[in-house]
């Protein structure tokens, strides 16, 4: 037979062991029942009733008569972190192992809320499906100017959210990271879209992914045939990327009067094709490349 629960409340969606430590459930007289309690078992998120294994390892079942059961993920720390940060600053939650469940809370928060300028979250473990929460917060955005997402897990197809996004509705972000996260070509047919379209993007960091001359050919193209505002580009460590591609970047910087920086070093470009890029310095007013290292 089973006795009657009046209050449970915040149930988190996983099995909850020590639960004195996390709250108590009232039943008949508002007894606490804590004390007798050592495991909660929870099967399925929809459910009318629970089960307590007490300390003699019997199964005790009780019927839940509310329904107001509320599934709520907790981050304790990063609600600590966040409370340093005031409205309009520079938040950077790089490598604190941050999860696509934190993102709703980043959103809330951090661009919502807080109104960040510059957001940072590289060295993550965020997926597509975080950057599919985040972008909620970028339609019309007119506060967030720099993104770093770099060091994640987005893929092509967190490219392919950002892009619907950024490319028709963002005029702020200036600054977008996206360094090692497994780009590849087919993510690169999705960014040139935002290159043809954003006119306030200055600063876009590819390095480390897996970019080939194909999408290579595509960014160039873009970058030249459409009025870019990028300065600043990285797509060093990009190792697919060879000679095949030097011809379409040689026609990038010469057209291009925004280019300021390309950084095109650990790719597999030879010699040959790291001298004609170093040439070009000199025909272009405050334009360097990068074809071996940082400082050259």
């Amino acid at each position: 037979m089973y006795k009657n629960l009046f209050i449970i409340r915040y149930i988190p969606y996983m099995v909850l062991r020590d639960i004195s430590k996390m709250f108590s459930v009232a039943y008949n007289m508002n007894t606490n029942i804590s004390k007798h309690v050592s495991v909660l078992l929870l099967n399925t998120k929809e459910m009318n009733s629970i089960h307590f294994v007490n300390g003699s390892n019997q199964l005790h079942p009780y019927r839940l008569l509310s329904s107001e059961i509320h599934y709520r993920y907790g981050n304790a720390k990063l609600e600590q972190l966040l409370q340093q940060y005031q409205d309009h600053s520079h938040v950077n939650l790089s490598g604190e192992d941050l999860t696509d469940e934190d993102m709703n809370t980043i959103l809330n928060e951090v661009i919502i809320k807080k109104e960040c300028k510059q957001l940072l979250l590289e060295s993550n473990k965020i997926t597509s499906i975080g950057v599919s929460i985040l972008v909620q917060g970028l339609h019309n955005n007119n506060s967030l100017n720099y993104l770093d997402l770099s060091h994640n897990q987005i893929s092509d197809d967190g490219i392919a959210t950002l892009v619907k996004i950024l490319a028709t509705n963002n005029e702020t972000l200036t600054k977008l990271g996206l360094a090692k996260n497994q780009i590849t070509d087919e993510g690169m047919k999705c960014l040139v879209k935002l290159i043809k379209t954003n006119r306030t993007l200055t600063q876009l960091d590819l390095c480390s992914n897996k970019i080939g001359n194909e999408g290579t050919r595509l960014l160039m193209n873009a970058i030249t045939n459409h009025q870019s505002t990028i300065e600043v580009l990285w797509l060093m460590n990009n190792p697919l990327i060879s000679d095949e591609s030097v011809d379409s970047i040689i026609q990038m910087i010469k057209q291009t009067r925004s280019l300021k920086r390309l950084w095109i070093f650990k790719c597999s470009l030879s010699e040959i094709s790291k001298r004609k890029l170093k040439a070009l310095e000199p025909t272009k007013l405050n334009f360097k490349v990068y074809v071996d290292n940082w400082k050259n």
